[in-house]
């Protein structure tokens, strides 16, 4: 018995085969007929050159295929509103950043800056604390994590995001701590 894959070899050769036979016949038919010299072309009688209507038809060629082609869908019109829909494919502009405005008033932002800048500095008291021990592979994961958070409550901050900066730095200081503790 043979395997799937010289049957399907075999199949292929054979598939391939049968589409040349083919191309070359359909290439032999479009093809005009060659033109007998003058020489071996029998001399017609000279009834039949009298009358051209009683002369028989020549052969008709069988007909050339044409090949479809497919046709992009065109756009679709434009809505009877005057509203259109515009598609902007593989990116397009870019969105401008917005900032989300709280209702904190000065004092509030002030206290909350003072809160996220102790945390952050907690942590960092934390990681100076642990930087003489031997870690083990998940504790470098999580140092690593820690200077993340940090680094991301600075640009928070420095970019008035006090939220995401009160938020990453509290983030920083619990990861310290547990590392401090283990």
């Amino acid at each position: 018995m043979r395997c799937p894959r010289e049957i399907f070899v075999a199949f292929a050769l054979a598939f391939f085969v049968a589409m040349s036979a083919g191309q070359e016949q359909t290439s032999a038919q479009q093809t005009s007929p060659p033109k007998p010299s003058p020489e071996s072309a029998p001399k017609p009688d000279a009834a039949l050159q009298q009358s051209p209507a009683s002369a028989e038809p020549k052969p008709a060629q069988a007909p050339v295929k044409k090949i479809a082609r497919k046709s992009r869908p065109k756009a679709a019109a434009a809505p009877s509103n005057g509203l259109r829909k515009i598609v902007v494919r593989h990116g397009g502009a870019s969105e401008p950043v917005s900032q989300i405005v709280t209702s904190m008033s000065a004092e509030e932002a002030s206290a909350r800056r003072q809160e996220t800048e102790k945390l952050m500095s907690a942590a960092d008291e934390d990681l100076k604390r642990i930087l003489g021990r031997a870690l083990d592979a998940q504790q470098q994961e999580t140092v690593a994590q820690i200077h993340d958070y940090l680094g991301r409550a600075r640009s928070a901050l420095d970019e008035g995001d006090l939220s995401r900066g009160h938020t990453l730095a509290s983030k920083a200081n619990l990861l310290a701590d547990d590392l401090v503790k283990h």
